[in-house]
């Protein structure tokens, strides 16, 4: 039993340290305010939405405070009428709002930003285009 938990302990250390060390670079704040994980959500869904002829709109950002947070942090949001979605950016994490479907999606759900931009993709090719719209 205790063999178990001690070997345990040593591979939540060692999985902790491989993610920490696989987001480092993403999660740094640049000039502009945005971290370079949102940069990067925002440059892949606006390119899935080009090549399905479709656009971000009402994009704007702003001071988030979150309670557990200890700093502010900026928050992009933005909407696709013709998917009826709604986009939520933060630092480390990506929200999307479709009629009855969520999409959430912390850092620490997946093991690398790579496997994080292929579940924002896919999530996002796989919204329907609502009736009536174009």
């Amino acid at each position: 039993m205790l063999a178990r938990i001690r070997k345990y302990l040593r591979e939540a250390k060692r999985a902790k340290k491989e993610h920490e060390s696989a987001w480092a670079g993403v999660l740094t704040v640049r000039p502009d305010g945005l971290t370079a994980f949102q940069a990067e959500c925002l440059r892949r869904v606006e390119a899935v939405l080009e090549s399905r002829r479709l656009e971000l709109s009402n994009r704007r950002s702003g001071v988030a405070e979150v309670p557990w947070e200890p700093e502010p942090e900026i928050l992009v949001l933005a909407e696709v009428p013709a998917l009826g979605a709604k986009f939520w950016f933060f630092d480390n994490q990506t929200g999307i709002s479709v009629p009855e479907r969520e999409f959430r999606l912390e850092h620490y759900d997946v093991r690398d930003p790579s496997e994080y931009y292929e579940r924002l993709e896919s999530f996002v090719s796989s919204l329907p285009v609502m009736e009536g719209a174009a």
